[in-house]
């Protein structure tokens, strides 16, 4: 889940109305993207948010590795990526661990891992609170707690 594996060009041809360039788009937004521009309402169940409508503040990808997704039992990868940083987590059992952790804008390569440097733990924490919030059901399945190892 580093930039070359989820950083990639979104081109839209012949759509009425041309891309924001601001915000995030995960996998969700562009199919929203493409119903959007075909102007097909989504259903209401539909998490995605269009390139066209500005996008999200930032994006989560999970994935639990090789083999099935069993999320109440598999570990789950999770990165949170905002425009000025990203950080690298694992839910194993009921435990988040925070791996990895980069300032994507004086690192743009992610080379320094600033999990443990007590500087980043404000930043750390808030993109924690946007994963829980983001993903509540998995934490409430899983019956993790606010606990950070």
């Amino acid at each position: 889940t580093h930039y070359e594996d989820i950083e990639v060009p979104l081109l839209l041809v012949n759509a009425d109305r041309k891309l924001s360039g601001e915000g995030m788009v995960d996998s969700m937004g562009v199919m929203a993207t493409f119903i959007d521009a075909l102007d097909v309402p989504p259903h209401e169940s539909f998490k995605g948010i269009s390139a066209l409508a500005g996008g999200r503040k930032f994006v989560i990808s999970e994935n639990c590795g090789n083999g099935d997704a069993d999320l109440s039992l598999r570990n789950i990868f999770f990165t949170v990526t905002t425009p000025s940083h990203r950080l690298m987590a694992v839910l194993r059992g009921s435990e988040l661990t925070v791996k990895n952790h980069y300032d994507r804008r004086s690192d743009p390569r992610e080379l320094r891992n600033l999990a443990a440097d007590p500087a980043q733990q404000p930043v750390i924490q808030e993109m924690l609170d946007l994963l829980r919030a983001e993903r509540a059901e998995i934490f409430q399945l899983r019956q993790a707690h606010h606990d950070v190892a």
